[in-house]
């Protein structure tokens, strides 16, 4: 499996959430290469500076894209 970048995953998972916060499904401006370009289900936590947890979502399918 082919190493992604640390910078890209953190960029794809803000914009996905801002994206869904504002309700909006168009596709990010970036290219996705790769295993990224793939639909695949997605399960998320976001944790605070110090370690708690702050939400997290999921689904085993995917929902949204082409």
């Amino acid at each position: 499996m082919p190493v992604v970048s640390g910078k890209l995953l953190p960029r794809i998972a803000r914009y996905s959430i801002e994206a869904a916060l504002r309700g909006d499904s168009t596709q990010p401006d970036f290219e996705l290469e790769g295993i990224l370009a793939e639909r695949f289900g997605v399960f998320v936590t976001i944790r605070g500076r110090g370690g708690e947890l702050r939400g997290c979502v999921g689904t085993i399918s995917p929902r949204f894209g082409n």
